[in-house]
């Protein structure tokens, strides 16, 4: 699969291969997904799945590329959220682990300036990877990441987002959730309802993604809940 990346002020287009390049040239990603590199609390665990790890290979360096130096914030938070999916993939079977891993690294691509349409993420970055071909499931998983839906509603976007991507409920949609909204904007680990108070903190009251976050609060809980539950039942050696 080649993917193309149209920066927004570059005449060249950038091909995925380029992109692969920059983020080994930044220490970002090394040879395969299993290989150490520098994150946030430590390194890349070995990929614990059978799963497709060139898939999340490319994802991984698709979010490097994008948003490592002009987003380090996010790029904090990205690295963290696609760590603790290696983990969490422990819950899932065969390609459901390759598939939230990809989608955990990409699901906030949508915040990059080159990527940034509509200003709702979820959406930019599910159209962008679908404009690109890349794996179709990871684009709507991105696209309805951690109640987007509620968001788009907010934004007068529903539509749109129902139009173009199915919503996928499932464990695997459910662990995605819960890895995003267990991570703070740093990359720290976070209960569940700290997570949402901070992110209301941070975009203050009377605000759409705080309006959003009140509305999608009992969604998200309950995803988490159904996470967490899952992981008992496999055992304590992962991140609840």
């Amino acid at each position: 699969m080649v993917l193309l990346l149209a920066v927004e002020g570059v005449g060249d287009t950038l091909q995925l291969g380029q992109l692969l390049r920059q983020a080994l040239a930044f220490g970002l990603i090394g040879p395969g997904f299993g290989a150490a590199a520098p994150v946030r609390g430590g390194k890349i665990p070995t990929c614990p799945y059978a799963g497709d790890v060139d898939l999340v290979t490319e994802a991984r360096a698709l979010a490097a590329a994008l948003l490592a130096e002009q987003l380090p914030r996010r790029w904090s938070h990205v690295q963290a959220v696609g760590t603790k999916a290696a983990q969490v993939s422990a819950v899932l079977e065969g390609s459901d682990q390759s598939v939230l891993v990809a989608a955990a690294w990409l699901h906030d691509i949508g915040y990059a300036p080159p990527l940034a349409d509509t200003g709702f993420h979820p959406l930019d970055g599910g159209r962008w990877l679908r404009s690109q071909g890349f794996d179709d499931r990871v684009a709507r998983l991105v696209a309805h990441h951690t109640c987007a839906l509620l968001e788009a509603d907010e934004r007068g976007l529903a539509e749109d987002l129902t139009t173009e991507f199915e919503r996928e409920e499932s464990a695997t949609a459910d662990a995605l959730w819960y890895c995003d909204a267990t991570t703070g904007p740093d990359g720290q680990d976070l209960d569940v309802l700290d997570r949402l108070n901070e992110i209301r903190a941070r975009y203050g009251p009377n605000t759409i993604v705080t309006r959003f976050i009140d509305r999608a609060e009992p969604q998200i809980v309950a995803a988490v809940q159904r996470t967490r539950k899952r992981l008992a039942d496999v055992g304590p050696d992962h991140p609840m």
